[in-house]
C-alpha cells in the first residue's frame, strides 16, 4: 500500500474528491495506455501521465500499473502503483 500522503483504502466518495483535487492541481491531466492484460477477474493496465502542474508550470509524466477487480460485472477494488519519488518531487517549490 506504501506510506505516501494518497496510500490507503477509500470509498466511492473519497475517490471522487481525490479526482477533483487532482484536475484542480494539474492542467490537461491525460493518461496513456501502454499495455492491458485480463486474467480470471482481474485487469492489469500499464499507463503513463501526462500534466502540468498549475502552481508551478512544472510537467508531470509518471508511469503506472493499475490492477483492476471485478465481481459480477462491476469494478470491486482498484491497486495503483507508481512512482512515489517523482510525485513528491512535483509537489516541491
Amino acid at each position: 500500500m506504501g506510506t505516501a500522503n494518497v496510500s490507503g483504502e477509500y470509498d466511492i466518495r473519497k475517490i471522487s474528491l481525490g479526482f477533483k483535487s487532482l484536475f484542480r492541481t494539474f492542467s490537461s491531466f491525460s493518461f496513456q495506455i501502454h499495455e492491458m492484460t485480463r486474467e480470471e477477474n482481474r485487469v492489469s493496465v500499464i499507463a503513463e501521465s501526462h500534466a502540468i502542474r498549475k502552481i508551478s508550470n512544472k510537467k508531470y509524466n509518471n508511469h503506472y500499473h493499475f490492477l483492476f477487480e471485478f465481481q459480477d460485472d462491476k469494478l470491486i477494488k482498484v491497486k495503483e502503483f507508481f512512482d512515489t519519488i517523482h510525485a513528491n518531487w512535483i509537489e516541491e517549490p
